[in-house]
């Protein structure tokens, strides 16, 4: 192990040429660093424990960004399952999600798992602008529930948005949770 000191806020545990991987004092936080190719950056796990990858101020417990500029690039992750002929599954199942949210945790008063989109100004306030999710029906031994999606119709930084369209656990399907819809559409 070499350590190095590179200006007054940084010590490296290890450094080379092509990678560093140290301690950064700068400002009130400390951070753990990892550059690579001389001098870039390409990890940082804060003080607070937010994890950045191609970002050197994570706004998340986890944000992943290819560029700190406004050029678009390319997909910022990746999941597979492996590679060649026969490797995507060929049934839905728990082992063969290629994205899963939600472990054991339930909630009894109907949890709600979802995914959100959209831009948030910078994670100033609370709400999102649209969301796709799993709302519970029952806690009741395995849970069952409905697929649902919402979007926002304004501008307010603190409003969520609002359920437009629910595909029920039955097969049914309800806009605007209008449930006199979703028998009518029941039978087609």
């Amino acid at each position: 192990i070499e350590l190095k000191k590179f200006g007054a806020q940084t010590h490296y545990i290890w450094s080379d040429n092509n990678l560093n991987i140290g301690a950064d004092y700068f400002g009130t936080g400390q951070n753990l660093i990892f550059k690579v190719n001389g001098n870039n950056e390409r990890l940082r796990i804060t003080s607070t424990g937010r994890m950045g990858l191609g970002t050197n101020d994570p706004a998340a417990l986890l944000e992943v960004r290819d560029s700190e500029n406004t050029t678009q690039g390319v997909a910022q992750i990746r999941i597979s399952k492996g590679v060649g002929n026969g490797a995507a599954p060929t049934s839905a199942s728990r082992a063969n999600s290629y994205l899963h949210l939600g472990g054991s945790e339930y909630n009894p008063s109907a949890g709600f798992y979802s995914i959100g989109f959209g831009y948030t100004n910078d994670e100033v306030g609370s709400g999102i602008p649209a969301y796709i999710g799993f709302k519970e029906t029952t806690a009741a031994g395995y849970t069952k529930g409905d697929l649902v999606f919402g979007t926002r119709g304004n501008t307010t930084a603190t409003s969520n948005p609002s359920e437009r369209m629910r595909i029920l656990s039955s097969g049914g399907l309800t806009f605007n949770g209008d449930t006199a819809q979703a028998n009518a559409l029941d039978d087609y």
